[in-house]
C-alpha cells in the first residue's frame, strides 16, 4: 500500500474543520501576536545586495553580520512557533483530548526534545553543504563545489521529507529521545518518499501562487494609506500568513503521519 495524496488533503480539511478555533487560538498567541509585535517594534531594513564584484568570503560576512543583528529574533521566533506547533499537535491527537493547558503543559516537556530534534536535523543540512561545496570550495575544487550545489538540492529536499514527521513522533508516538525521533520519521516515510515529495510541490506551488495574488492585491491597497498605517496594515498581513502556515503545516502533518502509521501496520510496500 502507498501513500495517498488525496486521503492526506481530505484529512488535513478534516482536522481543520474540526478543530479550526483552538488551533487559531494557540497560533493567535504563540504565533500572530509575537510576529506583530516584533515587526512593529524592531523593523528590519531590507539588506544591501552585496557587490557584483564581491568574493565568496565577503558575501559570507554580509550575512553572518545580518545574522548576527537579527539572531535573537530569529530565535525567539523558533522557540515560539515550535512551542506552538507542539501545543497544537497535542490537541489534534485522537486518542486523547487535552485542554489547552494540558498540552501547553505537555508541549514544555517535549520543548527539549524538538530542540534536539531541529539542532540536528540543522546540523546534517549544513554539515553537507560544508561537505559537499564548502570544504572543496576552500581547497581550491571549484568545479567539485559547483557540482557539491548541483547534488546538495535534491539530497536536501530528499532529507527534508525524511525528517517531515518528526515531530509528529515526538508529540503522537511518544518518542523523547531526539535521534529515536528522526529514526521514527526516516522509517514512516519509507516507501512514500516520493510521493510525499510531490505532494509538498503541489501543496507548495499552490501556496505560492495563493501568496502572490494575496501579497498583491494587499500592498496595492496599502500603497495607498498613510506610511504609519501602511507599516501596521503589512505586519498584520504577514502575521496571518504566519498564523495560517503555522496552522495548516501542523494539520498537515499530523495527517500525513497518521496515514503512514496506517500504512505501516498494512502489509509492507515497495522501499524507496
Amino acid at each position: 500500500m502507498k501513500f495517498v495524496m488525496e486521503k492526506a488533503w481530505d484529512e488535513t480539511l478534516a482536522l481543520l474543520k474540526g478543530n479550526i478555533g483552538l488551533l487559531a487560538t494557540v497560533a493567535g498567541l504563540l504565533v500572530f501576536l509575537p510576529s506583530v509585535a516584533i515587526a512593529l517594534l524592531f523593523p528590519q531594513d531590507a539588506a544591501p545586495a552585496p557587490a557584483e564584484d564581491a568574493t565568496i568570503e565577503q558575501v559570507i560576512e554580509s550575512v553572518t553580520a545580518q545574522l548576527g543583528e537579527i539572531g535573537w529574533i530569529v530565535l525567539v521566533t523558533t522557540l515560539l512557533s515550535g512551542f506552538a506547533s507542539l501545543v497544537m499537535m497535542a490537541l489534534l491527537r485522537r486518542k486523547a483530548s487535552p485542554t489547552v493547558g494540558q498540552a501547553m503543559s505537555e508541549a514544555a516537556t517535549l520543548l527539549p526534545t524538538y530542540l534536539g530534534t531541529v539542532a540536528i536535523q540543522l546540523l546534517v543540512i549544513f554539515g553537507l553543504a560544508f561537505l559537499l561545496v564548502g570544504l572543496p570550495y576552500q581547497t581550491g575544487s571549484t568545479g567539485l563545489a559547483v557540482l557539491g550545489m548541483l547534488l546538495l538540492l535534491p539530497i536536501w529536499f530528499y532529507i527534508f521529507v525524511k525528517f517531515s514527521v518528526s515531530v509528529a513522533a515526538i508529540v503522537i508516538d511518544g518518542e523523547r529521545n531526539p535521534v529515536e525521533a528522526i529514526k521514527r520519521s526516516w522509517s514512516l516515510t519509507k516507501g512514500n518518499s516520493f510521493r510525499i515529495f510531490f505532494f509538498f510541490v503541489l501543496i507548495g506551488i499552490a501556496a505560492v501562487i495563493i501568496l502572490a495574488i494575496m501579497s498583491w492585491v494587499v500592498s496595492t491597497v496599502l500603497s495607498l494609506m498613510p506610511l504609519a498605517v501602511s507599516n501596521v496594515g503589512m505586519a498584520l498581513f504577514e502575521g496571518l500568513l504566519n498564523l495560517a502556515g503555522a496552522i495548516f503545516g501542523v494539520a498537515l502533518t499530523v495527517a500525513i503521519h497518521a496515514q503512514l502509521r496506517r500504512l505501516r501496520d498494512a502489509p509492507a510496500a515497495t522501499l524507496d
